[in-house]
């Protein structure tokens, strides 16, 4: 199998993508990561000829988040992987792992197979940063659609209260502060020619 260790392929209704384990990486990720340190999720084995489609939820959120979509894909062409993460974590080092597990093919090589990101709110945040650390290598997995959804990628301007006034400032809540040195880097490099974004708003 390529996902190692044994047992990480699951179904979205175990206690592992529950909101209380969500909450748990929020507010203590040491533990989250003691818990679930993979953060490389499928639904089923691997077969080569599926295209990947990777979730990746938002701040308190989960995997569960996506299962209507889930529900909805082809599932003879398309195949579901998401990045659970701890969403209390900072975002530039869960931005190199997900760089490490999805884009580098140096633990899912796709060859030349695209792949397709959907991303909730923060967790778009995360993947743009991810994006950023291509290093133009040949083996690098490519990204061919990446699909955000309400991802304040302005930064969001509540997180800079929090940051100033809050009892626990978390620290991927100061880097969603739009006057962060995470958000005034985030758009150091386009986005490669090769990747295409599709950007669904919320106000």
């Amino acid at each position: 199998s390529l996902f190692d260790p044994s047992g990480t392929i699951r179904n979205l209704d175990v206690p592992l993508f529950d909101s209380s384990f969500s909450t748990l990486g929020m507010y203590d990720p040491a533990s989250f990561l003691e818990q679930a340190p993979t953060m490389f999720y499928a639904l089923e084995e691997d077969l080569g000829y599926k295209i990947p489609v990777v979730f990746v939820h938002g701040i308190g959120g989960s995997a569960r988040e996506f299962e209507t979509f889930v529900g909805q894909l082809d599932r003879s062409r398309y195949k579901p992987w998401f990045y659970h993460y701890p969403s209390g974590g900072d975002l530039d080092q869960l931005a190199e792992l997900f760089y490490q597990i999805f884009l580098s093919g140096k633990v899912a090589n796709l060859d030349s197979m695209p792949m397709i990101i959907v991303a909730h709110s923060m967790g778009g945040l995360v993947v743009r940063e991810a994006i950023n650390k291509y290093e133009g290598r040949s083996g690098e997995n490519q990204v061919h659609l990446f699909v955000t959804m309400a991802s304040p990628f302005g930064g969001h301007a509540a997180a800079a209260a929090g940051e100033k006034h809050g009892l626990i400032v978390l620290p991927s809540w100061r880097d969603v502060n739009p006057e962060g040195p995470f958000i005034g880097n985030l758009y150091r490099k386009p986005l490669p020619d090769f990747l295409h974004h599709e950007l669904i708003y919320a106000y």
